[in-house]
């Protein structure tokens, strides 16, 4: 094993892992009006693999319990949450989607099943804000013909 290879196993991760569904307090910062601002619930939406102990920042998605009719909007309830939970309904905001530094992360609150219905419309909303409906069917088409 070459001696920088051995060197880079010892360091000590500076950075909290994150896992993707994690709900977390994040301080979004001061913004302009119509985009979220200040200390808030969010989730982690960064891939689990991107979020580990050396990458300074995160992805999330902003909460807010205010609704709109907004069709890439979607609903969260205090049992799709499991831990400390969320105190009411809220809908996550995927066009305000941020990347932010990990000390922006205040705390974490709890967490979203994998499998959960919720977080199923939640990659579905994203998939639709990004415009990625047709890379997404060509993917599915491609995993269903190669296995």
């Amino acid at each position: 094993m070459k001696k920088e290879q051995y060197d880079k196993k010892k360091l000590i991760r500076p950075f909290k892992k994150y896992k993707k569904g994690q709900i977390v307090y994040a301080d979004l910062g001061n913004n302009g009006p119509g985009i979220e601002s200040g200390i808030r619930p969010c989730m982690v939406i960064s891939n689990s693999r991107s979020n580990h102990g050396f990458a300074p920042q995160v992805t999330v998605c902003p909460m807010t319990t205010k609704f709109k009719d907004n069709p890439v909007h979607v609903r969260i309830r205090p049992e799709d949450v499991d831990g400390y939970s969320i105190k009411q309904e809220s809908e996550l905001l995927p066009e305000q989607n941020k990347t932010i530094p990990k000390s922006a992360i205040r705390g974490c609150i709890g967490f979203t099943r994998d499998d959960s219905e919720m977080r199923y419309r939640l990659d579905a909303a994203l998939i639709r804000q990004y415009g990625l409906l047709p890379s997404a069917m060509r993917m599915v088409k491609e995993e269903l013909i190669n296995g």
